[in-house]
């Protein structure tokens, strides 16, 4: 005799099999836990933890880390393919920003790569220097895309004033869910800024290690609309 399903609660699980079949989804799952446990050891640094407790979670940082470095090796040739098609978009304010937002990603992720070689001994690389240099073009990138962002909410804002000059009352329902996609998507980037900020002392580890929780978590869940709900 078939058994029936579990009704909603094995159609969540199954979306969130469905969800970790995907490498973004992995690494926003990934990351999420990894700024988590950076939070948290900044946390108990600054206001005191049981030293096993404060290994075990640094351990567990420093894995996370390591891995999402080589799992996301070929991502640098993502963004370049990323800095192709934006070559194709007809605004050329929101294609040069893209380009250059991307391109600085690219880079970022080079360096990084390369760091990861000189951490496990392949290549020899000044990580001090070298790490120093990818955070400003992590900074660099985040900050172009940011830009980007707040510039493509600027004009869905000036579409639907047109349309309500035009006689329409309500804007379109795509231009309202366009306008909550680049929101969130200027949440994540925004917060992206803090974790290089944090790394080169502008700013409090927590608050780096607290905007990479939040931009984790609300990037996961731009891939879940994306992947799942699409």
């Amino acid at each position: 005799m078939a058994l029936k399903g579990g009704g909603k609660g094995s159609s969540v699980t199954a979306n969130f099999v469905k969800y970790m079949s995907f490498t973004d989804g992995r690494d926003k799952v990934n990351r999420t836990v990894q700024y988590a446990s950076r939070l948290i050891l900044w946390y108990l640094d600054c206001y005191g933890g049981a030293q096993s407790t404060i290994q075990r979670i640094g351990s567990l940082e420093k894995a996370l880390s390591t891995s999402r470095k080589l799992f996301r090796m070929a991502r640098t040739l993502d963004f370049l393919q990323k800095v192709l098609d934006a070559l194709n978009k007809k605004d050329d304010t929101e294609k040069t920003l893209e380009v250059l937002g991307y391109l600085f990603k690219a880079s970022w992720l080079a360096i990084d790569h390369a760091m990861w070689f000189g951490k496990i001994q392949v290549v020899e690389i000044d990580t001090k220097l070298w790490g120093e240099r990818s955070a400003w073009l992590w900074l660099a990138a985040n900050s172009t895309l940011v830009a980007r962002d707040m510039y493509q909410l600027q004009q869905v804002i000036l579409h639907s004033k047109e349309l309500k000059r035009a006689g329409d009352p309500v804007p379109g329902t795509h231009l309202q869910s366009q306008a909550t996609r680049i929101k969130l998507q200027l949440t994540v980037d925004l917060c992206d800024v803090l974790i290089p900020l944090a790394s080169l002392g502008y700013v409090g580890k927590g608050l780096g290690a607290a905007g990479g929780v939040v931009s984790s978590v609300v990037g996961g869940y731009l891939v879940w609309e994306r992947k799942i709900k699409s």
